[in-house]
């Protein structure tokens, strides 16, 4: 037979409110009574029921996680996946679950957004700053509702990873291995990682005095020409560069390739190196030298945030999390 919250407190010789209390971290029980309640719960098996904790504090504890992707983006660009997986696994330790909204297909993501928070359907909203757009940003910065953003704004709750400290930390790197002449390969005009990280890759190569010519940077659109046409416009330079940076995996894996075919070779001609080591940082021949940013990290700091929104809404957060790693491949020297 399941345990009820009456056996609990039967066995821990309280009453049915201080079980309540201790279980939902609420004040108003002694540390000692607590922790007997939750030795009692634990010893039965008893877990509180979430809907119906979250209808005795008019919550459903239940939170949406708004994103944009496309059909080929888990195999390609990960990200968001491994971000999504990480806020789902702290969520679900605090009893809050997560649904997912991805707004590619929408025609109005903001009013189902905003409906969906005016029905009370859902605790808090978190943002990533792939989905947003300026009407959602307006409401964001309304207050409505608890709300996080996966991203910066001057007026919003945000928690973000700073890709430009990876970009200097990138520039550190080659610096202090010896390499002085930088090439750029990045995404198109609305990647704003790649940009971030470019900005923090010119701004760590000005300040160690190496070279990042405008002539060296590519921003392609995500096309495997462009990247190898890129590729090949570097190294018909007088001065080839002694290294590739490529803002992410895919761009990197075409680059390798490319390198490959022409049989210039890896690190003793020319050097590469990438941003994350997922999905193809490993695969290429031969494996690539990351900066890494633990997403995972990232995504729990995300959800305590949030719970710490909902819990009290003139709380406000906006703050970097996780700093830049280096994962040593053989693509470097």
């Amino acid at each position: 037979m399941t345990a009820t919250i009456k056996d609990v407190a039967q066995l821990a010789k309280v009453s049915i409110a201080s079980v309540s209390k201790a279980l939902n971290g609420e004040k108003g029980v002694g540390s000692s009574t607590r922790e007997r309640i939750m030795n009692a719960a634990k010893i039965l098996g008893y877990a509180p029921n979430a809907r119906a904790v979250s209808f005795s504090k008019k919550e459903c504890h239940a939170i949406l996680f708004v994103y944009r992707s496309f059909p080929d983006d888990p195999f390609t660009d990960p990200y968001v996946y491994s971000l999504f997986e990480a806020i789902l696994e702290s969520l679900t330790d605090q009893h809050y679950s997560l649904s997912a909204l991805n707004v590619v297909n929408l025609a109005n993501p903001t009013s189902e957004i905003v409906e969906q928070m005016r029905r009370k359907a859902y605790d808090g909203v978190i943002v990533h700053a792939n989905a947003l757009s300026k009407d959602l940003l307006s409401e964001l910065r309304l207050n409505r509702f608890p709300s996080i953003l996966i991203g910066r704004d001057d007026y919003v709750n945000w928690v973000d990873t700073n890709h430009v400290l990876a970009g200097k930390a990138a520039a550190s790197y080659l610096y202090n291995r010896g390499y002085r002449r930088l090439a750029f390969i990045g995404g198109g005009k609305g990647d704003e990682i790649s940009s971030l990280r470019l900005e923090g890759l010119r701004q760590g190569a000005e300040e160690y005095g190496i070279g990042l010519e405008e002539s060296r940077v590519s921003n392609v659109e995500p096309s495997l020409f462009a990247v190898g046409e890129a590729v090949k416009g570097f190294l018909r330079k007088t001065a080839r560069p002694d290294v590739i940076v490529t803002s992410n995996n895919t761009i990197l894996f075409e680059a390798s390739r490319v390198l490959e075919t022409m049989k210039v070779k890896v690190p003793d001609e020319i050097s590469y190196i990438t941003f994350d080591s997922y999905p193809y940082a490993g695969l290429t021949n031969p494996p690539s030298t990351s900066i890494v940013i633990n997403v995972r990290e990232l995504g729990h700091e995300v959800a305590h945030q949030m719970i710490k929104i909902i819990k009290n809404r003139s709380y406000s957060i906006q703050s970097y999390v996780t700093v830049p790693t280096v994962k040593v491949g053989e693509s470097t020297k």
